[in-house]
């Protein structure tokens, strides 16, 4: 027969088993794209465009966004936008050539552009990789493009 610890300790054993497969539901997913791919999230399309650059300790990323919404569409650029170099995220400086857009800007209905996003860097990663999140209510979906083999080093 089961005595009181031995209940306790098998109610205490699934509460944890049942935590880890919780936090096993709502990791984050991240997927592998390629420079061709783009992704559609919140309303938008975005795109990964060739040739980012690296210029003084900082990287310019030029990227093509496209509002699908028929009205303004908000977007938190620091947010959704992450440079990683080195496993470690690099600082947004400036996006679409202002760094008044960084916290938060808006897009008009149907619009495209093309925009660069500039981030400072330390030191001389080996590795660069832009990351797109789509915020979510509990799991949040990142998307990833290696652009370490399309870097081009300015002196």
């Amino acid at each position: 027969m089961l005595n009181i610890k031995n209940k306790k300790l098998i109610a205490i054993v699934i509460i944890l088993l049942f935590i880890c497969l919780l936090f096993f539901i709502f990791k984050n997913n991240t997927t592998k794209l390629n420079k061709d791919e783009s992704i559609e999230m919140s309303g938008y399309k975005i795109s990964y465009n060739d040739y980012p650059t690296e210029y003084k300790n900082k990287v310019r990323v030029h990227m093509r966004i496209e509002n699908l919404k028929n009205k303004d569409n908000p977007l938190k650029p620091n947010e959704t936008f992450k440079l990683i170099t080195d496993g470690k995220e690099a600082n947004m400086v400036e996006f679409a050539n202002d760094k008044r857009y960084i916290e938060s800007t808006s897009f008009s209905p149907r619009m495209t552009v093309s925009l660069d996003i500039i981030y400072k860097i330390k030191g001389n990663p080996k590795s660069y990789k832009l990351q797109i999140r789509d915020k979510k209510l509990l799991k949040d979906k990142v998307y990833e493009y290696d652009i370490t083999p399309d870097i081009s080093k300015v002196n």
